[in-house]
């Protein structure tokens, strides 16, 4: 992604506030021009249409996700730990925000996942990506025989949609449950514990 001037990421970030509280359809320019405190002729000089700055700001959301996920949980730390720093972060982050989902959602039916494809495929300055950094991580871990041979898209999948669906639900959960509030930290705790358990007790090798 080519470097933004500070005006352009002023311009993003005022974006995506109002896409995420707005949505895409209910977002206006000049709600965007408002809240990052400019003129609607200089964020037209910018993102001439809602379509491409929708388009750039989805773009950050993903880079950022990926960054707060994937990129804090593929140092040094072993498969188990970096499942564990993953999960912790990945529902810290929707939690948050729970309309990214939408964000994201929109990016897989317009584009077929091709912004998170081009993302997770990116090489970095030492010439790996992400992607290439995750799977090393799960072949080395089954191969050590800490975890049982499985495809790396089962683990991450799974990971995803159980973190994922009690806040992409929430409006339904919470009137199915009345006694549950999904944003509670109570809740969220459980939650992280829960998906960790059950992705770790079945592709784990540790001795029970």
């Amino acid at each position: 992604m080519a470097s933004i001037n500070e005006t352009e990421q002023k311009i993003l970030e005022s974006a995506i506030e109002v896409f995420l509280e707005k949505g895409k359809e209910g977002a206006k320019m000049h709600d965007i021009a408002n809240k990052a405190g400019i003129n609607k002729a200089l964020l037209h000089y910018y993102y001439r249409s809602k379509d491409k700055l929708y388009s750039f700001a989805l773009r950050m959301i993903i880079r950022n996700i990926m960054k707060d996920t994937f990129l804090k949980t593929i140092g040094d730390s072993n498969l188990k730990e970096s499942i564990r720093m993953f999960i912790d972060n990945y529902i810290n982050r929707i939690s948050q925000k729970p309309q990214i989902m939408n964000f994201i959602i929109w990016e897989i039916q317009q584009s077929h996942g091709k912004i998170i494809t081009d993302i997770i495929m990116e090489k970095d300055e030492t010439g790996v990506s992400i992607f290439e950094r995750i799977i090393t991580k799960i072949e080395v871990a089954k191969k050590n025989k800490e975890i049982i041979d499985i495809h790396p898209l089962h683990i991450y999948s799974s990971i995803i949609g159980l973190c994922a669906a009690p806040f992409f639900a929430r409006p339904a959960l919470e009137r199915i449950f009345p006694d549950v509030e999904v944003s509670d930290e109570k809740f969220i705790a459980e939650r992280k514990e829960f998906v960790f358990n059950m992705v770790w007790n079945y592709i784990g090798r540790e001795e029970k």
